[in-house]
């Protein structure tokens, strides 16, 4: 089963990322992980490459609808250099 939350901007996601302890439910730990990171999972899991990769990434990082964190991500990065 998986749980999705989105955060208001960069700096909780990676205060939450970097949590310690870790969250956890029922006494285990919880894998967590970035939208990015989670999407390249699923892509490695579906055995996606080149063009279908590409797609997918495209298709997950263009929904121009609410808050994207993709586009956040892509914006922080933009804005540390």
């Amino acid at each position: 089963n998986s749980v999705f939350a989105e955060f208001a901007d960069f700096a909780t996601v990676d205060k939450f990322l970097k949590a310690d302890p870790k969250p956890a439910f029922d006494d285990k730990e919880l894998l967590i992980m970035s939208k990015e990171d989670y999407c390249e999972m699923k892509i490695k899991e579906k055995g996606l490459t080149g063009k279908s990769a590409k797609h997918r990434r495209e298709v997950m990082s263009t929904n121009s609808k609410g808050f994207n964190a993709f586009r956040e991500m892509a914006q922080a990065k933009s804005d540390a250099k």
